[in-house]
């Protein structure tokens, strides 16, 4: 299993495009749906957005630290929505995805990445002669802070047009990560498979029955968990710095994650139609999901 730096571009003290849609908005959407399903698919991966920094150079700065103090990384993806259409009313052309990288070294999986951008909304695949790259949809772009600094390989992805409304008429961001996804690891996901927003695994048997739970009693998880701000697959997952203290100790690739075979203590129990939903003193965990029971 491989190792990503996933970002969204910009924050809202240094704010990105806006216009139909909002990129802040929209690319912190598409961030935390691509982290998700990278974990699903039993990968690791790093949220390196930055909230902090008040000025583009800060903003910049921040974002490359966070990802060049992760080791053994396959690809840093930065997550950006493009603007300059200008077209609120729509014209029945799309402004197109493209994906921009430091080197040639990376353009296979930038073209992967456009081409499943590309097939999942019939966007078009943006060129420019002035960046060649031999292929439509990716350019090469030497002048980019976050290319031209990262350690790992990068590539800077502009999904969509946020002033284009043919874009936005067609825009889903959840959509639009599992395009990336499948563009960066050749694997298709889909918020079911392998009950991804609960665990990194899928190793546990289907359950015949749903089992109980009782607040004050201690449980072991039965594969890396997710661990959620909520009780639902609608809460984003918490990130390694959120988790309790002891939470991290069993988080050792600090991922969010927690590992296997940890202990945890039932504090509520919440139903959500037939899954099952605990809160440890860390988070949310999926105890039972979809016929299948990652809690015992």
């Amino acid at each position: 299993m491989a190792k990503y730096n996933v970002h969204g571009g910009h924050n809202r003290k240094v704010p990105g495009a806006s216009g139909i849609l909002d990129e802040v908005t929209e690319d912190r959407k598409v961030k935390n749906a691509v982290i998700k399903y990278l974990k699903q698919l039993g990968h690791t991966a790093y949220d390196c957005t930055d909230d902090a920094g008040t000025t583009q150079s800060k903003n910049l700065a921040n974002i490359v630290a966070k990802c060049n103090s992760h080791s053994g990384i396959a690809l840093d993806v930065s997550i950006h929505l493009n603007s300059g259409r200008n077209d609120k009313k729509g014209d029945g052309k799309t402004g197109g995805v493209e994906v921009l990288c430091y080197s040639t070294g990376v353009k296979q999986v930038a073209k992967n990445i456009a081409d499943s951008i590309s097939g999942t909304f019939g966007y078009s695949l943006r060129s420019d002669d002035t960046t060649p790259s031999g292929y439509a949809g990716v350019k090469i772009d030497k002048g980019l802070y976050v290319l031209r600094s990262t350690k790992a390989k990068a590539v800077l992805i502009e999904c969509c047009f946020v002033d284009d409304k043919d874009d936005a008429n067609k825009w889903d961001a959840d959509k639009c990560a599992k395009a990336i996804v499948k563009g960066i690891t050749g694997k298709t996901v889909s918020s079911g498979t392998s009950s991804g927003a609960n665990s990194t695994t899928s190793t546990s048997a289907p359950a015949s029955k749903a089992p109980s739970y009782k607040v004050g009693n201690t449980y072991t998880l039965q594969s890396n968990m997710v661990v959620r701000t909520g009780a639902g697959t609608s809460y984003r997952a918490k990130k390694h710095s959120e988790l309790t203290a002891d939470g991290k100790k069993h988080d050792k690739d600090s991922n969010g994650c927690l590992d296997k075979g940890t202990r945890i203590t039932c504090q509520q129990v919440k139903k959500s139609g037939s899954n099952i939903w605990i809160k440890c003193p860390s988070g949310w965990i999926a105890a039972y999901y979809k016929g299948k029971q990652y809690v015992k």
